[in-house]
């Protein structure tokens, strides 16, 4: 991650989506990049991260296609797929 031309190596994220819910329009949640302390827009990241998250896993998706389960559970799953996008960060840090 890239922010103010400082690069920001290491980083990742948890993505958690409720047991038994759709992967295609169950809610998901995203944590903050472990490691980072800096300014940050969490509702703007998040979805980008969400995007990212669908376009890999369900019905559609890359990384594990899951269509037609009536229940899976996956945990501790890692996905190493470039992806690129920007977004301006609050200037003063929220709950974060």
């Amino acid at each position: 991650m890239n922010i103010e031309g400082t690069t920001h190596r290491g980083l990742y994220v948890d993505v958690k989506q409720a047991v038994g819910s759709s992967f295609e329009t169950g809610p998901i949640e995203v944590s903050k990049p472990v490691g980072y302390k800096g300014p940050w827009d969490h509702e703007v990241f998040s979805g980008f991260a969400q995007r990212y998250y669908r376009s890999l896993v369900g019905a559609t998706g890359s990384g594990i296609r899951i269509a037609g389960a009536g229940s899976v559970r996956m945990r501790n799953n890692t996905f190493v797929q470039p992806a690129a996008f920007e977004f301006q960060v609050k200037a003063v840090g929220g709950p974060w």
